[in-house]
């Protein structure tokens, strides 16, 4: 019985000092995160290329609609990734189209974190749709809605026609130019 107990407690005493190493290990443990910030890194055009917004519309108007959804979590889990860059993934893998894990490889993180910002994101960002898109409250507004529509595309079909008989005198003229440099060839040869 005495046996027993003696193993018993020390593993008790091993199971304290693997815990002890595991604390150590999390306090020491550094992160490093080499991605540099977009928005310092990438000069207006370029930065504009790759979110499709500029800077400004995505630190003063984008930014603080979803802020208060992409407020970082303090637990003990890794690193937890900024609103900013929560956003900066989401916006990048909307103008590319690109794999999740192509997006999750440009920010240094995995593909899983890329599926869940991209999902938050995107709650947070159709809970706002409300604000900016109206639809028509009743039949009135309906109506002047398709008459304004109907007037856009008059004007484009008019633009169209336009366009088309214009393209059509540059091909008849293009080939007057043709004849006459023909002809003018025969009289100095």
């Amino acid at each position: 019985m005495k046996t027993i107990l003696m193993i018993f407690f020390v593993y008790l005493d091993h199971l304290e000092v693997i815990e002890a190493h595991r604390r150590r290990d999390r306090l020491f443990k550094r992160y490093i995160r080499g991605g540099e910030n977009p928005l310092e890194f990438y000069e207006e055009v370029e930065f504009r290329k790759r979110y499709r917004f500029s800077k400004h519309v995505v630190t003063n108007v984008i930014l603080p609609l979803i802020l208060d959804g992409l407020q970082i979590e303090i637990n003990n889990r890794g690193l937890p990734v900024s609103p900013l860059i929560k956003l900066l993934i989401c916006l990048r893998f909307y103008a590319t189209g690109n794999f999740q894990n192509v997006t999750g490889d440009l920010r240094k993180v995995r593909q899983a974190t890329v599926s869940q910002t991209i999902k938050q994101v995107s709650v947070l960002l159709a809970e706002q749709l409300g604000n900016f898109i109206k639809f028509p409250d009743n039949e009135n507004e309906q109506r002047i809605n398709i008459i304004k529509n109907l007037m856009l595309l008059q004007i484009f079909h008019q633009y169209q026609v336009a366009s088309i008989a214009l393209t059509f005198r540059l091909e008849i003229l293009e080939e007057m130019m043709q004849k006459c440099i023909g002809i003018g060839k025969d009289i100095f040869l």
